[in-house]
């Protein structure tokens, strides 16, 4: 299930990988699987920041479960650290 969900998003359809991401996350967390739960972090962050509460509502259906901590906190704080831009660098030169 992580498989088929990575080799989604590898190809941008991140709400289709929600459904087996959160299936493999949740069986592999079961069995302490652990080497396989963080290869596929970086699927799952992807997937949550393409469109939150889409996946938060798939998670949930699939797993009974709240969105991991980590998870969430990883949009938070990317946006939290996004450097601001300059207003006037589009500006060109006076």
């Amino acid at each position: 299930m992580l498989a088929e969900g990575e080799e989604l998003c590898l190809h941008g359809r991140y709400r289709e990988a929600a459904g087996p991401l959160a299936q493999g996350w949740h069986r592999a967390d079961v069995r302490y699987q652990q080497d396989a739960l963080w290869q596929a972090a970086p699927a799952l962050r992807a997937a949550y920041r393409a469109d939150p509460g889409h996946f938060t509502a798939v998670w949930h259906a699939e797993t009974g479960r709240k969105v991991p901590g980590w998870l969430v906190s990883s949009l938070s704080v990317r946006r939290a650290v996004a450097p601001r831009r300059d207003p006037g660098a589009d500006r060109g030169p006076r």
